[in-house]
Formats: C-alpha cells, structure tokens, sequence
C-alpha cells in the first residue's frame, strides 16, 4: 500500500511540474573574483524554475534589453566567491577564484541582449540575434521567426528582402528585381490600364453611335424636305 502511495505521489510530482515548465532563457556565466565575467552561452529552453536575482556577495548585476534597448530584467547575481565551510570545531571559510553559475531568466520574445555589470560597469554581453539566429543552419526558432535576422526563416517564402541580403543569399527569392510591394503596384497599374482602355473604347463606340443617329436624324429631315 505505501508503494503505491509513493508511486502515486510521484507521478502527481512529476505531471505538476511539467505542467509548470515555461520558455526560460538559461544563461551559462563565468564570474572571476577579479570583478570580470564573461557568457559562455544562453539557450532557450522549457524549465520550472527562475533565478531569484538577489545580492549576496559580489556585486555583480544582470540585465535583459530589448529591441529598442530597454531593460526587461534588472537584479543581483546571487554568488558569493566565500565559501563557509563547517566542521565540528566551527568552521572556516575559503575563497573562491571563479565561480560558473546558471542563471535562469523570464523568456521575452523581444529581448535582443544580455548583459552583466559589475557595480555600474559592463563585462560581459550576449547578442541573441547574432548567437541564435544563425543562417544556414536549417533551423529557424520561434524566437528568431519575424526578425528578418535568419535567412533559413525567409528562404523560399518568395518575396526578396533586402534586410538579409537575399538578393545574394537566396537567389530563388530575389529572381524576379521587382519586391513584392513593386508587384503589387504593377499589377494594380496594369489593372488600371487595361480599366482605361475599356474606358476609351466604349466612349469611341458611344461616339459612333451618336454621330450615326445625328447623321440618321439629318438624313430624315433632309428627304422631308425634299418630299
């Protein structure tokens, strides 16, 4: 019977937390006591839990922008380079040179860049668009998708963007010089055109008609005349 309380209490565990599990941004970090840092790299991935950016020793911050260089994320890193270890005399503390830590932060489509500041100063930053979205790669990410930053998401959609140089890049979208807008616009000129000359021909065809009715209208009054 407890076994199967215990199986039971797991599965329910592991269903609550996959139901949990948002899109994070998982930044690698490296932090040296000598008040550097440096990235390593940042994924987006599915997890349950975010960093609570808090200061607990060093005075190391991190912070997410956006597009228009907007901070989204602002907040301590949580590392101390002092290590309290304990023993049945008290303890001692040791320090450390360097510390990795991952750092897992709220998922925002519009964010573009990371970067870590020691006290108000930057030492490290992380382009998203020039590190995620990669050309070629045959992948295009959600978060990479309405950029125009990635070649493999506008590869084969027809319409030639200068933005990432297709015309030298994807050829089989640029084969045609005109864009799609420069499309558009002939073809409501030539729509246009061919209105207008149906337009010229039934004025020309109304015209002939008349003058046929006036010529038909004198000739009667002519033979009256005559008669």
């Amino acid at each position: 019977m407890k076994t199967k309380i215990l199986i039971l209490i797991t599965a329910l565990a592991l269903l609550t937390g996959a139901a949990s599990a948002e899109k994070k941004f998982l930044v690698d970090a490296t932090f040296y006591d000598n008040e550097s840092a440096k990235i390593n790299n940042v994924k987006i991935l599915d997890a349950t839990r975010t960093t609570a950016l808090r200061h607990v020793g060093a005075n190391f911050s991190i912070k997410a922008l956006s597009t228009d260089k907007k901070t989204e994320i602002d907040g301590k890193v949580p590392i101390s380079f002092t290590n309290h270890v304990r023993t049945s005399e008290g303890g001692y503390e040791t320090e450390k040179e360097e510390i990795q830590k991952n750092l897992f932060l709220e998922y925002q489509k519009n964010i573009t860049e990371i970067k870590i500041f020691y006290e108000d100063e930057e030492k490290a930053s992380y382009n998203l668009k020039d590190n995620l979205c990669c050309d070629f790669d045959n992948t295009c990410t959600s978060y990479c998708d309405g950029k125009e930053v990635d070649v493999d998401c506008t590869c084969g959609d027809e319409i030639c963007q200068k933005s990432t140089n297709e015309q030298e890049l994807c050829p089989e979208d640029c084969s045609q010089p005109e864009s799609s807008e420069n499309t558009e616009s002939s073809t409501e000129d030539q729509t246009k055109e061919v209105v207008d000359s149906d337009y010229s021909n039934y004025l020309l065809i109304a015209i002939v008609i008349a003058a046929v009715l006036i010529g038909l209208f004198l000739l009667s009054g002519k033979v009256k005349i005559e008669a």
